[in-house]
């Protein structure tokens, strides 16, 4: 969702916990390279796949980059 707050397809960004990882710029440049697939949702709230590299944007090494420092800058006041 926009500024992070979630949406429908994915959970917020601003608030915790991750479920994915913990949360590291690293971790979050790896998920976006790489997805998060049906099968390792963790939030059975959710249906919908994460494709990897931003699915048919086909994000290049430097946007992720850039990507992932953006939710990295906005998720620091996580508990």
């Amino acid at each position: 969702g926009q500024k992070g707050v979630g949406a429908n397809n994915g959970p917020a960004l601003i608030t915790g916990p991750w479920l994915h990882s913990k949360g590291t710029y690293e971790e979050i440049v790896a998920t976006i390279t790489n997805g998060v697939p049906r099968a390792s949702i963790k939030d059975a709230a959710r249906r919908f796949p994460m494709n990897g590299r931003g699915g048919n944007m086909n994000l290049n090494d430097d946007q992720i980059k850039a990507v992932a420092a953006y939710v990295w800058s906005i998720s620091r006041d996580k508990k």
